[in-house]
């Protein structure tokens, strides 16, 4: 089938979309992506989000594929259901030439979600930023811009804690004041996002704090502070996340168990141990994925 046909067979909304036409729209030639364009202007706004939602499933399936100008086209319009899928598209992309589009969205969408997933995408090129592996003024304006939305009281509580979070990888001073003004804020997706902040920022500061919520009243906080300490891969929390074993809510205790094995050592084993032998539903299936990941990590056999 030559191009015309695979492309009118593509963006067909009358038939099922095939994956055999889908894949022949991966790596377009620069006159192909005119092509496509002409034809995207003709879709509807359902008609694109199934289109670019087959696409993710295609790439998650063979990562050989790529349909980043695609995505990228899903970027501009007016249907956020396809703007957040074609964010979730270019997830694994690296590309700087995606900053200024991002930003864009974070600071203008109307919709909040398009804004906070705009936020999370932007957390990957702050990553390569601590790497060192990504160099330039665009790269210092972005993270100008994620402290200035963090610090802006009219944006959702929910766009300045995703702001916060991808900010978190940063070893600079001026991160960490952001974290702990967030945490002490009255904003309660803030100071959420100051616990998740902690976790990702790897400094042995924020251990007090994240102890101290492990026991605190709030389940949302002890979720947060228990994945958070995880994430630290601090041996020194595992005592005190021994307790949320035992929580009244499941989801904390959820993030104690992935916590532990994260964690590792004797008394991460043990704990993992009694909870598969002692059974109980999910909770058991989930210290059993634990358990055969951190004995996988140490090269043993639970056998």
């Amino acid at each position: 089938m030559d191009w015309p046909n695979y492309l009118a067979e593509a963006v067909n909304s009358k038939r099922e979309l095939k994956s055999s036409a889908l894949i022949r729209l991966s790596h377009l030639s620069h006159e192909e992506v005119g092509d496509f364009h002409q034809a995207w202007q003709g879709l509807q706004g359902e008609e694109r989000h199934q289109l670019l939602a087959r696409m993710v499933e295609l790439a998650e399936d063979n990562f050989e594929l790529d349909f980043e100008t695609v995505f990228r086209l899903g970027l501009d319009g007016p249907e956020p259901q396809v703007k957040l899928k074609a964010i979730e598209g270019l997830a694994e992309s690296e590309e700087p030439a995606l900053i200024p589009t991002l930003l864009r969205l974070l600071k203008q969408d109307p919709e909040v979600s398009v804004q906070a997933a705009a936020a999370i995408a932007l957390g990957k090129f702050v990553l390569l930023v601590e790497l060192d592996k990504l160099h330039s003024k665009q790269a210092a304006y972005m993270v100008d811009e994620l402290i200035a939305i963090v610090n802006q009281p009219e944006k959702s509580g929910e766009v300045r804690r995703r702001a916060l979070e991808s900010l978190s990888s940063l070893s600079q001073p001026r991160v960490w004041a952001e974290i702990e003004k967030a945490y002490y804020s009255q904003v309660f997706p803030l100071k959420l996002g100051s616990i998740f902040a902690m976790g990702k920022n790897h400094n042995p500061r924020w251990l007090g704090l994240l102890l101290k919520e492990l026991s605190g009243p709030q389940p949302e906080m002890r979720y947060e502070a228990a994945t958070a300490c995880g994430e630290s891969g601090e041996m020194e929390t595992v005592p005190h996340l021994l307790p949320l074993l035992r929580d009244k809510d499941a989801e904390v205790q959820a993030a104690a168990i992935q916590a532990l094995g994260q964690i590792g050592g004797p008394q991460s084993k043990t704990a993992l141990r009694h909870l598969v032998q002692e059974g109980g539903g999910l909770l058991q299936e989930l210290a059993e994925e634990a358990l055969e990941e951190l004995l996988a990590d140490e090269g043993l056999d639970e056998s």
